[in-house]
């Protein structure tokens, strides 16, 4: 089969069944919308160890594994599943870098209690 044949074989079954067509339009860098196309591939990974990837950003989603960015005031975003926790934390580390967030998270304030002393 020719390139040309597999292609119209192709587009005949995406239509007999009603498959989802990827736009080509779209950047191969382009994740939950974003584009990261612009930044560096060899940034270093964010851990974290309280989760369960070990990454931040990073977490299991059924039998795979999701990136999600935080933005604006409690929203996340998210930008794909991947097959494993390092290629999610490569994603989220990209975003990180190109949208400038911390690479740390900041420590949390702590809730003064009152405690009585007799």
């Amino acid at each position: 089969d020719t390139p040309e044949e597999a292609a119209a074989v192709y587009a005949k079954a995406v239509f007999k069944y009603n498959l989802p067509v990827r736009s080509t339009g779209a950047s191969q860098e382009s994740y939950g919308g974003l584009d990261l196309s612009d930044v560096p591939d060899n940034l270093s990974l964010i851990p974290n160890p309280s989760s369960a990837s070990g990454y931040r950003g990073v977490a299991k989603n059924g039998t795979r594994w999701q990136a999600k960015i935080p933005i604006g005031k409690g929203g996340v975003k998210a930008l794909g599943t991947f097959d494993t926790p390092e290629e999610a934390a490569a994603i989220f580390a990209k975003a990180a870098f190109k949208y400038k967030l911390p690479t740390k998270r900041l420590p949390r304030k702590r809730k003064h209690t009152a405690t009585a002393t007799i």
